[in-house]
């Protein structure tokens, strides 16, 4: 026999409305012990919720969708990214599904304007950031299919972490220790794509340098180096005369063949090099913790979440992007710049 709300209520002594508002994601004007007995006693029960009838009672399926390219070099999803967005929409009592789309297909104006019935969702998140078609996000648009797109730049339906001040404020730092010459390293290309958090990250380096009189290098060009050669390019790089004081790394990925090509030369870390990058957590590469601005990947998860309830409500109406600031995490790789050499 299935488990109804009023069983529950029953089994507890309270109102329908009650159990149904806490359950529903709606419980927020009631205390946590109330919420978790309403909780407990649905879990213990074996309660499942109804969607069919809640679809058909408030004209809302209870579910979102997550939008990402078939083609991995325009899409991409970070494990505490998807944590963030899963357990918001648990807390709200929604549902995610997740879909891989072709160009075709999001372009598709027989597709994407009946996708919401479709697919009985809600919302979109969209996880795509390198060229994306102007076409798709017309449709959006036209067809006010709510939408909130995850680590893009933007002033309306979008969230992003917060990177341009992050990254002046540690140019900063580095010059405050002493550093005038300071390398980024990045081997993937993907600083070229003008208007992302990574593209922010490296032009904001760029203009923070230059404005400051801080000698800077790139290490890598806008195409992809097989990581096979990054220990090589780093240690061309680390042998030059006039070599960096410090580096700044676009992930721990682009870090490490900077650590590998310094252990090998013999160059010192922190003492005779600095060493920077971007991590959504603690980052330890061979035994050492490497300085890190923090990028608050779950918590923009959380707030793509929020934000696309909240459109959801009025689907014509757009919302205020939202930046979610970097914290830096000193760790073990950096120190006063060493005199120059003669």
């Amino acid at each position: 026999m299935r488990i109804t709300l009023k069983r529950v209520a029953d089994e507890l002594g309270l109102s329908v409305s009650t159990v149904s508002h806490v359950l529903n994601g709606k419980g927020g004007s009631y205390n946590e012990a109330t919420r978790k007995r309403i909780s407990d006693a649905a879990e213990k029960l074996g309660y499942v919720p109804n969607a069919s009838a809640r679809a058909m009672r408030t004209g809302k399926f209870g579910t979102i969708a997550l939008i990402m390219s078939n083609d991995p070099n325009r899409s991409m999803l970070f494990q505490a990214m998807a944590t963030g967005i899963c357990e918001r929409l648990e807390e709200k009592g929604y549902h995610l599904i997740l879909s891989i789309l072709s160009d075709e297909q999001l372009t598709d104006p027989n597709f994407l304007p009946n996708i919401m019935r479709t697919w009985m969702v809600d919302g979109i998140l969209v996880a795509y950031f390198n060229n994306i078609p102007k076409r798709f996000e017309e449709l959006l648009k036209d067809n006010n299919i709510p939408s909130i797109w995850l680590n893009r730049q933007g002033r309306y339906d979008a969230v992003n972490s917060d990177d341009g001040p992050a990254v002046e404020k540690l140019v900063e730092h580095l010059y405050s220790l002493g550093h005038r010459n300071i390398a980024f390293s990045e081997f993937t290309g993907a600083t070229r794509v003008k208007g992302s958090s990574m593209g922010v990250r490296y032009d904001t380096f760029v203009r923070k340098a230059e404005s400051m009189n801080i000698k800077h290098t790139r290490w890598g060009t806008d195409e992809y180096t097989p990581r096979k050669d990054r220990i090589g390019l780093c240690q061309k790089f680390l042998t030059k005369r006039n070599r960096p004081s410090a580096v700044i790394a676009l992930s721990p990925s682009n870090a490490n063949p900077v650590l590998d090509a310094a252990r090998l030369l013999d160059i010192n870390i922190p003492d005779e090099l600095s060493l920077i990058t971007f991590a959504d957590d603690r980052t330890d590469l061979s035994g050492i913790e490497i300085a890190s601005l923090m990028i608050p990947l779950r918590e923009i998860g959380e707030c793509a979440v929020d934000l696309l309830l909240k459109k959801i409500k009025t689907p014509v109406k757009r919302v205020g992007s939202k930046k979610i600031e970097l914290d830096y995490h000193k760790g073990e790789t950096v120190s006063k710049a060493p005199k120059r050499r003669k």
